[in-house]
């Protein structure tokens, strides 16, 4: 398990108009991460990088989404949410826990398109 996340908070493109929106999360790479929107379909794709775990989903629109973690064996985890609104503003927001196998963790996700102040995620 990597012992901190730090990812860049920069967005890819900063093209004036450009719609800037982007969930984009960070955890451990052993965990198996995976997003559903409302209507129960995956969403984003993730990938690995120096050990760190990324799921990107550019563009979304708003609404409401799940983070689900699960594991193979038992790890200490840390994840970290950005909410990317449509002018690149975020919202940040850091968990960690103990994952068990057989025992997902869930994260509720309430993503607003045009003000991240307005996005949440929960447990």
């Amino acid at each position: 398990m990597s012992s901190t996340i730090s990812p860049t908070t920069t967005i890819p493109s900063q093209k004036k108009g450009a719609d800037l929106s982007y969930i984009w999360l960070y955890i451990d790479e052993n965990v198996t991460i995976a997003v559903k929107n409302d209507s129960n379909v995956p969403v984003g794709e993730d990938f690995i990088q120096q050990s760190l775990k990324q799921f990107l989903f550019p563009k979304p629109p708003s609404g409401k989404y799940e983070i689900i973690l699960s594991v193979l064996k038992q790890q200490e985890y840390k994840l970290k949410v950005l909410l990317y609104d449509r002018e690149g503003n975020h919202k940040t927001s850091s968990f960690s826990g103990i994952l068990k196998p057989n025992s997902n963790i869930i994260y509720k996700v309430g993503f607003d398109k045009e003000n991240s102040a307005n996005s949440y995620i929960k447990q």
